[in-house]
């Protein structure tokens, strides 16, 4: 159905779910039509239907490809520059 869960560990933000909390059973990541995903030690990564690639979490080495340093909770948009 293309949803997108996530648990585990959440200190940087690295579930997509928004509070830095740790997950204990499956929670849904905001967003619907994900295609597939991959998961680093403290961020993560998934690809959409439509083509378009998100991260989110840890980033003090630019891991989510949005031009920032900025940790992120909730899936942001990878840039194409």
């Amino acid at each position: 159905d293309h949803t997108l869960w996530c648990w585990g560990d959440n200190e940087h933000g690295q579930l997509g779910i928004g509070p830095q909390s740790n997950m204990y059973v499956p929670t849904l990541v905001a967003g619907a039509s994900w295609t597939s995903v991959a998961a680093g030690m403290n961020h993560t990564c998934a690809a959409k239907t439509d083509h378009t690639l998100w991260c989110w979490g840890d980033n003090a080495l630019g891991q989510l490809g949005n031009g920032t340093y900025a940790d992120s909770p909730v899936p942001v948009l990878v840039s194409t520059n």
